[in-house]
C-alpha cells in the first residue's frame, strides 16, 4: 500500500494518490452509514484518551514533563473529544469495527502510513480532500446532513492530538527498527503540545507556509507567549514565534496571535451568532478575493492573516515589531490620528464598492456584497429580540436617564421622563437604522471602529503616522456613514469634534472619491454627494446611541474597573447599584468630559427634533 523509502530506520510513507485513494473509500463508506448513524445510538463510542496518553508516559519519553499538569491537560483534551463523541455523528471505523467521530478513521490511516515531513507538506490538502469528498458522497446520497466547517474544525484539533498519542504507543510497542523515527518525531510534536496546547503543531505548518509561501522549510521550533493587554472581548492575544530555517539560514517569524475565549455564557451566545465566522471569513475569504481582483494597494488598512478558524484561532503579523500599539478603550484620540484611522476604513469602503462593480461588470448584471455573502454579513450584536441583548439595551437607556440627572446643565430642559422617551426614541431609530438601506449606498462595514479594534503607529512626537483595523467580528452591510458616525463619536470628545468634524468628513469623502477613480470609478455616478450628506444625517443617530451603548463601560480606566471587580468589598457594594460603575468612573475628570459629551449629542438630537 505504502511506497518504501529504502532505509529501516524510516517510515513507509504512501503517496499522496495512493491515499487519496484509501480517503475516497473511507468517504463513500462514512457518507452511507451518516443516515443509518446520524440518531443517537445506544452503542458507546470510548476512545479511551485518558487511559491511551497515560500509557505513551508511562515510557518516560518526555524531557522534563510536569506529570501533574499533562495529566490535566489530556484531561481536558479528553473533555473536548467527549464532547465530539456526544455531539457529533459516529461512524463505525473498518479496523478496528467501533464507532468513531468522523475524522478519526482518516487521521489514523494518514499518522500510519506518513512521517512528520510527509504531513507538514500535505496534512491540509488531505484533509480538505476528505472534506470534499464527503460533501459530494452526502449529496449523491440524498442526505441532509450537512458536515458544518467550524464542526470540522473543531473534531481536526482534538482527534490530531488523540490521533498522535495512539500512533506513538503502538510505535512504542513495536520494536521495529523502523520505528525510531515515528517515535522521535511524535515525541517531538507531542512535547510541544504539553508545552503550548492552544495551538497544534500542524496550525504552526499552515503559518508559516502561509507566511513564507512555500513549504521548503524546516521548523526548529515554536512559542506561544501570552501578552497582557485584555482590550478584547472576545479572545486571548500571544505573540507566536516561530524559528524557522530556509535556504541553510535561520529565520524568527514574529506573529500575534488571538485565541477565542468562549467561557462567558453570553460572549459564547454571541460567538454563537458568528462574529469568528465573520472575522474568518473576511480573512480568509474576502481579502483574498479582493487581492484577486486587483485591489492590493488599497488592503493596508488591515494586516496580513495566516491562519483564521472559527471559533478558535486567529494569526496575524506582529506588528508590535514595526512599531504599533494598540490603544486601551477608554483613551480618546486626537485629530492626528482620527484622521489616519478615518482614511483606513474609507479604503475597506471603497473596496466594497469597486468588488461589486468588478463583479457586477463580469456578470452582465446587478451583483452586490449581500447578494454573495449574506451569511456572514447577518447582524449580531444590536438584535433587540434576543432577552440578553435587550436587557443591554434597555440598560443604555436607563443610563442615558441617569446621565442626564447628573449633568442638569446640560439635560435640564428635558426632565428625566421626557428624555427617557427620547433616548428610547433614538435607540430604536439606531437599531433601525444599521440594517442595509433602501435609500442610500450599502458597503461591508467593520461594524466595530473603536480604539481597542484598532493598532497605531505614533511617531517621536506622539503623532499618529499609520493604523491598522482589527478584530472584523461584526461585519455587516449598511450605509458606510455607519462607521463613521460611530468612529467620529466613539472615539473623540466634543471639544475635538466640534474643532475637526467638518474636516475628516471630507478627508473621508476624498480618500474615498480617490480610491475609485484609481479604478475608473466616478464617485459622483456611484456615491453623490447630496447622498453621502443624507446618509450621514441618518446615521448621526446610530452613531450617537451605539457610542453610549458603548462608552459607560468602557471609558472605565481598565485598571480601575479590573481593581473594582478584583476587590470582594467593593465589587458586593456593585452589586446593589446598577449604576456604581458610572459613579466610581464620574470620579475621574476624563470619564466626566466623555459623558458630557455623549449627553450633548444626544440633546443636540432632541433640540433639532429628530427625536
Amino acid at each position: 500500500m505504502g511506497e518504501l523509502t529504502g532505509s529501516e530506520n524510516r517510515v513507509d510513507i504512501a503517496s499522496v494518490d495512493n491515499l487519496k485513494t484509501l480517503i475516497r473509500n473511507i468517504a463513500k463508506v462514512n457518507a452511507s452509514e451518516i443516515e443509518r448513524n446520524k440518531s443517537k445510538t445506544n452503542e458507546p463510542a470510548d476512545l479511551k484518551v485518558e487511559e491511551i496518553a497515560a500509557q505513551v508516559i508511562s515510557f518516560d519519553v518526555f524531557e522534563a514533563l510536569d506529570t501533574v499538569a499533562a495529566t490535566a491537560l489530556i484531561k481536558s483534551l479528553n473533555e473536548n473529544i467527549q464532547v465530539i463523541l456526544g455531539k457529533d455523528v459516529l461512524v463505525r471505523n473498518q479496523g478496528i469495527g467501533k464507532l468513531v467521530p468522523l475524522l478519526y478513521e482518516v487521521l489514523s490511516l494518514i499518522f500510519a502510513q506518513t512521517d512528520e515531513q510527509f504531513r507538514k507538506n500535505h496534512l491540509n490538502d488531505l484533509l480538505e480532500f476528505y472534506f470534499s469528498e464527503l460533501e459530494v458522497n452526502l449529496e449523491s446520497a440524498g442526505s441532509d446532513y450537512i458536515l458544518k466547517r467550524a464542526v470540522f474544525n473543531f473534531q481536526v484539533k482534538y482527534l490530531l492530538v488523540s490521533v498522535k498519542f495512539q500512533t506513538l504507543l503502538e510505535a512504542l510497542q513495536d520494536q521495529d527498527a523502523k520505528n525510531q523515527k515515528r517515535v522521535s518525531e511524535l515525541v517531538k510534536n507531542l512535547q510541544n503540545y504539553f508545552s503550548f496546547p492552544k495551538i497544534n503543531q500542524e496550525d504552526v505548518y499552515t503559518v508559516v507556509r502561509n507566511k513564507v509561501g512555500s513549504n521548503n522549510y524546516e521548523l526548529v521550533s515554536y512559542e506561544l507567549i501570552p501578552l497582557d493587554a485584555k482590550n478584547g472581548h472576545l479572545g486571548e492575544y500571544f505573540q507566536l514565534k516561530i524559528e524557522i530555517t530556509r535556504n541553510g539560514k535561520s529565520e524568527r517569524l514574529n506573529l500575534f496571535a488571538k485565541l477565542i475565549n468562549v467561557n462567558h455564557a453570553l460572549l459564547k451566545d454571541l460567538l454563537e451568532r458568528g462574529p469568528s465566522k465573520k472575522e474568518e471569513f473576511f480573512y480568509m475569504v474576502l481579502l483574498p478575493r479582493m487581492r484577486d481582483l486587483g485591489l492590493g494597494e488599497l488592503l493596508d488598512f488591515a494586516p496580513n492573516c495566516y491562519l483564521s478558524r472559527v471559533d478558535d484561532i486567529l494569526v496575524l503579523d506582529d506588528l508590535t515589531s514595526a512599531g504599533f500599539v494598540g490603544l486601551t478603550p477608554n483613551i480618546k484620540l486626537d485629530y492626528s490620528a482620527l484622521k489616519v484611522a478615518t482614511r483606513q476604513f474609507a479604503k475597506l469602503h471603497a473596496c466594497s464598492i469597486i468588488m461589486e462593480e468588478i463583479l457586477s461588470k463580469q456578470a452582465g448584471k446587478r451583483v452586490t456584497m449581500y447578494d454573495l455573502y449574506s451569511e456572514y454579513l447577518q447582524e449580531v450584536l444590536f438584535l433587540p429580540d434576543v432577552p440578553d441583548m435587550k436587557r443591554s439595551f434597555d440598560a443604555t437607556i436607563d443610563n442615558i436617564e441617569y446621565i442626564g440627572s447628573k449633568f442638569p446643565e446640560i439635560a435640564g430642559k428635558y426632565p428625566s421622563e421626557e428624555l427617557r422617551k427620547k433616548a428610547q426614541k433614538g435607540f430604536n431609530l439606531a437599531l433601525e437604522r444599521v440594517k442595509p438601506s433602501e435609500k442610500v449606498k450599502n458597503v461591508i462595514c467593520h461594524g466595530d471602529v473603536y480604539v481597542s479594534n484598532m493598532l497605531f503607529n505614533f511617531d517621536a512626537n506622539n503623532k499618529c503616522e499609520a493604523v491598522k483595523l482589527i478584530d472584523f467580528q461584526l461585519l455587516r452591510y449598511c450605509p458606510p456613514t455607519q462607521d463613521l458616525m460611530f468612529f467620529l463619536y466613539q472615539n473623540s470628545v466634543k471639544s475635538t469634534l466640534d474643532q475637526c468634524k467638518a474636516e475628516l468628513i471630507e478627508e473621508y469623502y476624498k480618500v474615498l472619491s480617490n480610491s475609485l477613480e484609481k479604478f475608473n470609478l466616478n464617485i459622483k455616478e456611484l456615491y453623490p454627494r447630496e447622498v453621502f450628506e443624507e446618509s450621514l444625517k441618518l446615521l448621526k443617530v446610530q452613531g450617537i446611541f451605539h457610542a453610549f451603548f458603548y462608552s459607560p463601560i468602557q471609558t472605565l480606566d481598565p485598571k480601575l474597573r479590573e481593581s473594582v471587580f478584583s476587590d470582594e468589598k467593593a465589587f458586593e457594594k456593585l452589586k446593589g447599584n446598577r449604576f456604581g460603575l458610572i459613579d466610581i468612573g464620574l470620579e475621574l475628570e476624563s470619564y466626566r468630559e466623555v459623558m458630557k459629551s455623549l449627553l450633548s449629542y444626544v440633546i443636540e438630537l432632541c433640540d433639532a427634533g429628530e427625536l
